[in-house]
């Protein structure tokens, strides 16, 4: 918990898959309705403009690896009634990256999509 904010402002240093899936991970995970409490408030604290942009940037970019899209989708869509703009904007990605994408994402979007 201390070091929360720490992880999280570092994230827009982050290139690489394998620190990229960790990260958008993590975020799902703090940002879920699931999380206990005492992360759920800190979180409420937090300023997660950065975050969001960076979220979707790895959505974006055809170099990143699917499974970072997928979590990071995930969290987004948790942090959708944080920022209203989210929904809209993360609808039109998935739909985006369902087109040519792999089973996996198309069922991933195909359930945020209904969820959204």
């Amino acid at each position: 918990m201390p070091q929360l904010d720490y992880l999280l402002a570092g994230i827009d240093k982050v290139k690489h898959p394998g620190p990229q899936r960790h990260y958008a991970k993590i975020v799902m995970h703090i940002t879920d309705a699931g999380a206990p409490q005492i992360i759920k408030d800190k979180v409420a604290t937090m300023d997660f403009k950065p975050v969001v942009e960076k979220l979707f940037d790895w959505m974006i970019d055809p170099k990143v690896k699917i499974a970072v899209k997928a979590f990071a989708a995930e969290a987004l869509f948790n942090l959708r009634h944080r920022y209203d703009w989210i929904t809209g904007e993360l609808a039109n990605q998935l739909q985006f990256m369902m087109r040519d994408g792999s089973p996996a994402i198309q069922v991933r979007g195909k359930k945020l999509l209904k969820d959204l």
